[in-house]
């Protein structure tokens, strides 16, 4: 992107077979995993897919209520989903709330990143699919209840093999 030049992103889910009529002959679709980490994306555009990616399943995912079952809409430019029952006026059962006010939310995941240091030494780790001399701190997802120290620990030995503190 060039300064002073605007873009506008689209996300549309589609199907692998997909292929549309007029697309020029050196563009394709691709699975936003496989570029991730391969050079072919600058880190702008990596978390543009990556924030689309995210909208994508979380509104796939809540469509009705989790708390009554109504339908949901999605507002605040796709970044929160809301109940529909009070905004269409449907009538509730009797097992439902009568003022739901279900409100939904994209996941934000709690994960820890670390580099394990050992005098002037450091401990990272590679995916075979990467490209020749990249390499990342060790990091992922932790589990509800763990604190950071402890997922630290666990990914660094899943990971590495490494006991850690």
């Amino acid at each position: 992107k060039k300064e002073g030049e605007t873009w506008s992103c689209f996300a549309v889910q589609v199907e692998p077979s997909f292929s549309p009529a007029g697309l020029k002959p050196d563009c394709k679709f691709s699975e936003l995993r496989g570029l991730t980490g391969s050079g072919k994306l600058s880190t702008e555009e990596t978390t543009i897919a990556a924030h689309a990616k995210s909208l994508l399943e979380f509104h796939a995912k809540h469509h009705f209520c989790g708390t009554c079952g109504s339908e949901t809409v999605s507002e605040m430019g796709s970044s929160r989903r809301r109940c529909t029952r009070n905004l269409i006026g449907e009538e509730a059962t009797p097992d439902m709330d009568k003022n739901c006010t279900g409100m939904w939310f994209p996941r934000t995941d709690p994960v820890v990143i670390a580099v394990i240091v050992d005098g002037d030494r450091c401990l990272l780790g590679r995916k075979a699919v990467w490209p020749k001399g990249v390499f990342s701190a060790l990091a992922g997802f932790m589990e509800h209840g763990e604190s950071c120290e402890d997922a630290v620990r666990r990914e660094v030995f899943e990971e590495a093999g490494v006991r850690v503190g």
